[in-house]
């Protein structure tokens, strides 16, 4: 029962996300075609990055809300270090240090000092976005690397398969192994459950909650710089707005429960491709744009209540 109960978990949001891409192949017009799956992989890439960090927090029992301004201030850091410098080790070096100690501190206000996580991540947010609009201006920072931009564009086997598949691939194999594989993943999972019960046990929760919030906050950095090489710069305006909102989205809707426990990394992939295709299909058809917002509210609140509906009955 529990192997049915774990497998149906597992495809539920893959099951979810076909029929939406069946049903838009019958009824959109000219949705059907190698350049929409194309697209959908290629614009989702900065928010699957994303996602599957923000999956190892919420299921640690965190969240966070930093992660859009993380993302713009990352961002700004990696072009004005390439700009200076005019070393892209060095560049991604700053942006990496950058997020792992933005992390490191979310994560130690929220596990050692028991700052409420919503809380201790809404004054980085607004820290971050401050930094990178005052460090720059509010100007928008150009990123002038032909190997740079080359790279986000590149593409493989006959110029089909673009490079954001294995960006992608690379991230979520990882995290599997992490979440199943490690010790880690096991103790991320007894955090979210009980962290009471935990403690008790012996598990390292302050380390285990730090590194879940660094290996967030570097996957969004990550997921900045690739963002900021493909259009060659770094708007600290505009960059990674909703971004965190989205990413925790597409985490619910792909089955890690809001509150903790056991994180689901295909479901939370297939989330950020339900939230892309749904933005295709309304853009296709020429409804509003602010349809899939609301669109996407609806499928967060129905996937909240199966949640605790599915809990109520296990409990």
């Amino acid at each position: 029962m529990d192997k049915w109960k774990a497998y149906r978990n597992t495809v539920s949001t893959p099951l979810i996300f076909f029929c939406l891409f069946a049903g838009n192949c019958l009824f959109t017009r000219n949705f059907a075609s190698w350049y929409t799956v194309r697209s959908i992989v290629t614009q989702s890439t900065s928010l699957v990055l994303t996602a599957i960090g923000t999956t190892f927090v919420i299921a640690a029992g965190g969240i966070d809300i930093s992660l859009g301004s993380g993302f713009a201030w990352n961002a700004v850091l990696f072009a004005l270090v390439l700009q200076n410098t005019d070393s892209l080790v060095f560049a991604v070096l700053a942006a990496c240090i950058s997020a792992a100690a933005i992390g490191f501190i979310n994560g130690m206000n929220v596990a050692r000092f028991r700052i409420q996580p919503m809380i201790a991540t809404m004054a980085m947010m607004y820290i971050l976005r401050a930094f990178a609009k005052v460090l720059t201006n509010g100007a928008t920072v150009r990123i002038r690397s032909p190997w740079l931009r080359e790279f986000c564009y590149m593409k493989f086997f006959g110029d089909t398969i673009p490079i954001q598949v294995f960006l992608i691939a690379i991230p979520f194999i990882s995290a599997v192994f992490l979440a199943k594989k490690t010790p880690f993943g096991i103790y991320i999972e007894a955090c979210g459950d009980n962290l009471d019960a935990s403690r008790k046990a012996g598990i390292r929760v302050v380390f285990c909650t730090v590194l879940a919030y660094v290996i967030c906050n570097l996957l969004t950095a990550l997921a900045g710089i690739f963002d900021a090489g493909s259009v060659s710069s770094a708007d600290p305006m505009a960059m990674g707005i909703l971004l965190e909102m989205d990413a925790i989205a597409a985490t619910v809707i792909g089955g890690t429960s809001i509150s903790g426990g056991k994180p689901n990394f295909i479901g939370t992939v297939f989330g950020v491709f339900i939230l892309q295709i749904i933005t295709i299909m309304i853009n296709m058809n020429n409804i509003s744009e602010q349809w899939s917002y609301i669109v996407t509210a609806a499928i967060i609140i129905v996937a909240v209540v199966f949640q605790n509906l599915r809990k109520r009955k296990e409990g």
